[in-house]
């Protein structure tokens, strides 16, 4: 009877090892799957971030950009030569202001004389042209050469012919 009691006693003793041995890798599964938990919602929130969208003409075009280059088809080839392109001149100030809501605003400073602002509304037409409505009732439409988060190329039709402009994001 000594024999099964010590037996017995074994095997609880022995029992309680794998107890306490599974209690311990239960414990730390469960931690890992804590962490693992905490880990796939961080991730999940940040890919739920706002996204930027994706650039257009109209997002590009928002802010303030001097114009520093013009020019005039002069010999009429339907066509800006690189010697028909001339830098605004020294003392001259020209600037475009585009806002989000479509409205924007044209100043010149000429020798530190500032004129009359010119407020107008705006459009992108087909993502190649800009409708420029002054309130003054004129309305240019301009062919969008190229416009970058740094530079913006138009080009027009005049009376003169081909007029070109080329502007500095400020």
């Amino acid at each position: 009877m000594l024999f099964v009691c010590n037996f017995v006693r074994m095997r609880h003793s022995y029992c309680s090892i794998v107890h306490i041995a599974l209690y311990n890798i239960m414990r730390r599964t469960v931690v890992i799957l804590l962490m693992l938990s905490f880990t796939t919602i961080c991730l999940f929130m940040m890919s739920c971030a706002k996204k930027q969208s994706p650039s257009t003409p109209f997002t590009r075009i928002i802010g303030k950009w001097k114009k520093t280059k013009y020019a005039t088809d002069d010999n009429n080839n339907g066509i800006i030569d690189p010697g028909e392109i001339s830098s605004v001149a020294p003392g001259v100030d020209n600037e475009l202001y585009f806002k989000n809501d479509e409205t924007g605003m044209e100043t010149s400073v000429i020798n530190k004389e500032p004129s009359t602002p010119l407020v107008f509304n705006w459009y992108i037409l087909a993502d190649d042209s800009l409708r420029i409505a002054y309130k003054a009732n004129d309305t240019i439409t301009y062919n969008i050469v190229s416009i970058s988060s740094i530079d913006l190329t138009l080009t027009t039709n005049t009376k003169q012919g081909l007029a070109w402009y080329y502007y500095r994001k400020l």
